[in-house]
């Protein structure tokens, strides 16, 4: 029989992270969601009509994604809990309102934020920036090294 294998403590488990601060319940954010939806649909000044119009638009009118008035309605009303808005739907509804704010609200869920295109660039020209650095320190400290050692012969 084989012994249990020993974990590297230099490798994660799949259960480490924020899992076991996250308070029980604090994920169920059905009700939350529709009302993101719905604010979603207030704030982009356009009629449901047409952000279904526009979201069929953007699926490519595939008749196995459909979108409609009365879909728009069950997924945002309390009362309708056997409606259930789609992921695979979020980004024609995002490009159809204009409410890039529900990534952040998604993100924070799942303890994560969203960044733009300029935020990543940025954040990866100061990654590789501290990257040269480290790497002219490394490089500088093997040429005193060797420096020291080739004045000793």
């Amino acid at each position: 029989m084989r012994s249990p294998a020993r974990q590297d403590p230099r490798q994660a488990t799949l259960f480490d992270g924020d899992s076991s601060t996250v308070a029980s319940g604090s994920l169920s954010f059905d009700r939350e969601w529709r009302a993101a939806l719905n604010q979603a649909i207030e704030e982009c000044g356009f009629g449901r009509g047409n952000i279904a119009t526009e979201m069929e638009r953007l699926l490519g009118n595939d008749p196995d994604y459909p979108v409609s008035v009365a879909l728009l309605n069950a997924w945002t009303a309390a009362s309708k809990t056997d409606y259930r808005f789609p992921l695979i739907y979020l980004p024609a509804f995002v490009r159809a309102t204009g409410a890039t704010w529900l990534l952040d609200r998604l993100a924070s869920k799942c303890g994560r934020v969203v960044v733009d295109d300029e935020m990543a660039q940025l954040a990866q020209a100061r990654h590789e920036e501290l990257q040269a650095v480290e790497r002219r320190k490394q490089l500088e400290q093997k040429i005193r090294k060797q420096q020291r050692g080739g004045a000793r012969t």
